[in-house]
């Protein structure tokens, strides 16, 4: 008799913490194709779920995956970086009727799991309201590569000041002809430069998650170093900020086999030191715009989605600077000078795009 009351209580210990599931709206799940909206049994990166709250007073909608993603009520982001909702109905009545729910991830995945439940528990955990931003750990994140980035830029800046204001000159970027003494800081392998491409790594990366963070659609490559916890974040930060400064080396070494290559030896420092100088400040007057559209309350995801493309039109406009600049150093033809920018700019830039945007 004693097993038969344990087994009683348990059991109804186990329902009172499960909810009931009222509706599977998992077959309602649709993608947006060819102008329309349609459904689809093949992974995709964005789903949509059109949703009556009127119907469904008292439940409680729930969607889950097993990736983080973003998801977006009418258009508008209202939490990021999450494996799992769990939204009152009643609390999306109070500011939609008939309401949209968008769910993005960083890359094509199922359908994820969405129903409509009862809970037992008046007060569960997971009921976030609607419409909010709910605390993140990605702030604090933020914050602490912020002030860590801020302190190494004041070390820089006390340390070698003439190499950084020749790095903050925007001016020189699209000067044709440098005199030879302004070139001094293009010993491309000093120890004071190799501060620089760290620094720079380290702010491109800060920079690429901050992006990915507000607008996953637009950096699906990104969403590989984004975690739940400030401190996975962190971790995932300086591996990102490795993989930059690599891929900075590895452009050097590129750059300087191929001028051996295509006999422009003399004019490798000046392309890769233009290089850094645009990569500098760019990613630095990038962040200054993301804290000040951020402190001002701005949350529209398209800012972002525009700060990646205004990244990508500064790249594409480089290759015509840099084309002009060593026009005027060189004395090859022109379709020698275009191969070669071919093989050290236009074609790392396309593998960056497919790598970081497809």
């Amino acid at each position: 008799m004693f097993r038969w009351y344990l087994f009683l209580f348990v059991s109804s210990f186990a329902n009172a913490q499960s909810p009931v599931i009222v509706t599977d709206l998992h077959s309602q799940w649709r993608v947006y194709e060819e102008g329309s909206y349609r459904s689809s049994a093949i992974p995709h990166q964005t789903w949509h779920l059109d949703f009556h709250t009127e119907r469904h007073g008292g439940e409680f909608l729930e969607v889950e995956a097993a990736e983080p993603f973003a998801v977006f009520i009418d258009r508008t982001l209202s939490v990021r970086s999450v494996r799992r909702i769990y939204w009152s109905v009643d609390s999306l009545a109070r500011r939609y009727r008939d309401v949209q729910i968008s769910v993005a991830f960083a890359r094509a995945v199922p359908a994820p799991v969405a129903r409509l439940t009862l809970p037992s528990d008046p007060h569960p955990l997971w009921m976030a309201p609607a419409g909010t931003r709910p605390s993140s750990q990605f702030s604090y994140f933020t914050t602490v590569v912020a002030l860590g980035l801020l302190t190494i830029f004041i070390m820089l800046m006390q340390s070698n000041p003439q190499l950084m204001m020749d790095y903050l000159n925007f001016i020189k970027l699209f000067s044709l002809q440098e005199r030879e003494e302004n070139l001094v800081a293009n010993r491309i392998g000093s120890s004071n430069n190799l501060l620089f491409y760290a620094f720079s790594a380290m702010g491109s990366a800060y920079l690429l998650m901050v992006l990915y963070h507000f607008a996953p659609g637009r950096l699906p490559a990104i969403g590989h170093f984004s975690e739940s916890t400030w401190m996975g974040n962190l971790w995932s930060w300086l591996a990102l900020s490795c993989v930059i400064l690599m891929v900075l080396v590895a452009k050097l070494i590129v750059i300087n086999l191929l001028s051996v290559l295509f006999h422009v030896r003399d004019t490798t420092a000046l392309q890769f030191f233009n290089f850094i100088r645009l990569f500098f400040f760019t990613f630095i007057a990038l962040t200054i715009l993301c804290l000040v559209y951020f402190a001002l309350g701005g949350n529209s995801t398209g800012f972002y989605g525009g700060l990646v493309t205004a990244v990508l039109v500064v790249s594409i406009l480089y290759v015509l600077i840099i084309y002009f600049k060593l026009l005027g150093r060189t004395h090859f033809r022109y379709f020698h000078l275009f191969s070669y920018l071919c093989a050290t700019e236009i074609l790392p830039l396309v593998i960056l795009i497919r790598i970081l945007i497809y």
